[in-house]
C-alpha cells in the first residue's frame, strides 16, 4: 500500500540524495537501532522473563526468518547459543 503522492515522494527522495552517502548509511543505521529497540521492547513486554540471550535470539528471528529456511535457522540458532557460552 501507497498512500503517498508522487510529488511528495520525489521531493523526499531529492532532499535524501542531497545527503552524503556517508549521511546516508548513518541515516540507515540509526534506522536500523530504532527497529531493534523497538522489536527488543515489544518481546521484552510479550515475554517479560526472557534472558538478553533468548531475547537477541528472538530478534534475530523476527528480523530474519524469511530469509532462510527452517533448517539454516536452526543452524544458526545453535550457533549463536554456541558462541554465547564461551
Amino acid at each position: 500500500m501507497n498512500d503517498t503522492p508522487s510529488a511528495i515522494e520525489d521531493k523526499f527522495r531529492e532532499m535524501i540524495m542531497t545527503c552524503s552517502p556517508a549521511d546516508r548509511i548513518a541515516m540507515a543505521c540509526r534506522m536500523f537501532a530504532s527497529a531493534r529497540s523497538l522489536t527488543a521492547a515489544g518481546i521484552r513486554q510479550t515475554f517479560p522473563d526472557l534472558g538478553a540471550d533468548e531475547i537477541k535470539q528472538r530478534i534475530f528471528l523476527r528480523f530474519y526468518s524469511h530469509e532462510y529456511s527452517e533448517t539454516e535457522l536452526q543452524e544458526i540458532l545453535v550457533a549463536l547459543n554456541a558462541g554465547q557460552k564461551k
